[in-house]
């Protein structure tokens, strides 16, 4: 008994761990069965005998919609990098969306020429389908492997329309959808053109259904329905990053240089030599006319004492001694 609980919490653990994976198909009303019924009655409506059901196809169509599912994106690309060529598919039709059902998809979504001629298309051929919902939005894969010969078609009336009773196949071929190339600020608007749907537009640009309806509001999920003519915003103009416009530090006050004078060399004069004045003698004051007398006098005095002074050496220097 207590080995039965251990192996019983044990088990309950492992569930309660599991990664989430995409809701399965059996909580919806379709599944792949009903969408491959759903192409074979297209094809029965063109008097062609009905795709058989191939088993490596189904397991291939089931893991391509789970992996859908899981990264919310419609896409030929398989989670390994590969194609649908690689698996030796011929054909692949994508589709699906909130609350889609098989006959939705295959009359609406691949109503035009490329995603019709993968279903009516081949004369004989294996099939398989896949079916994957997350968040209510169903995805759906469907593998075509061609085993007969094509019919070379091209859509010109469905059945039941006005007009003849069946279309005409041509043997124009069909070409993929031409992307818009995108305007100088990154936004790209893509007008639709005869026998293209929402989901082309979405598949062609690798973007989720719900992103085109939030970029165009005259567009419902739950019926996206466009005509041609019209413009679908696929991408919104990029936001231009602000510049940062740069700040001028201020620098410090500078002196202001003063000039200075720089002395040019000037010529130097030569002095030449000039003569030499002889001296000049002191100016003698002149006397008065009583002061000449007696300077006359004084000098009169002076040399006749001299002149008595000179005659009295010379008469003693005269005389002999004895005389």
């Amino acid at each position: 008994m207590r080995l039965f609980l251990s192996v019983s919490l044990i088990l309950i653990s492992l569930v309660c761990l599991a990664p989430a994976q995409p809701e399965s198909v059996h909580a919806q009303t379709w599944g792949a069965s009903d969408l491959i019924n759903t192409v074979n009655e297209m094809r029965a409506s063109f008097g062609l005998p009905p795709y058989q059901v191939d088993g490596a196809l189904m397991a291939i169509a089931q893991e391509h919609s789970d992996y859908m599912a899981t990264i919310g994106v419609f896409t030929h690309t398989r989670k390994d990098g590969s194609s649908p060529a690689d698996d030796g598919i011929t054909a692949e039709n994508i589709g699906g969306g909130l609350n889609a059902s098989p006959q939705y998809v295959v009359y609406t979504q691949w109503a035009d020429d490329l995603h019709t001629n993968t279903v009516v298309g081949y004369t004989e051929g294996l099939v398989g389908a896949g079916v994957a919902v997350k968040d209510g939005v169903v995805y759906y894969t469907l593998d075509v492997k061609n085993t007969g010969k094509t019919t070379n078609y091209r859509q010109t009336q469905l059945p039941g329309s006005s007009g003849s009773a069946s279309p005409q196949p041509t043997l124009a071929p069909v070409n993929p959808m031409q992307t818009a190339t995108p305007a100088e600020d990154g936004s790209i608007i893509h007008v639709i053109q005869p026998g293209q749907t929402l989901w082309n537009v979405a598949i062609a640009y690798g973007v989720k259904i719900l992103d085109l309806a939030a970029l165009n509001p005259g567009i419902s999920v739950e019926k996206p329905i466009v005509y041609p003519g019209q413009k679908i915003v696929v991408r919104l103009a990029f936001t231009p990053t602000p510049s940062l416009i740069p700040s001028q530090t201020p620098l410090p006050p500078t002196k202001t240089p003063k000039f200075t004078f720089t002395p040019r060399p000037t010529r130097t004069m030569t002095i030449e030599p000039t003569a030499t004045p002889p001296p000049l003698l002191p100016r003698i004051p002149s006397l008065g006319s009583e002061d000449s007398r007696a300077l006359g006098i004084a000098v009169v005095a002076i040399s006749v004492l001299g002149l008595l002074a000179i005659l009295i050496t010379t008469l003693r220097g005269g005389q002999k001694p004895g005389a």
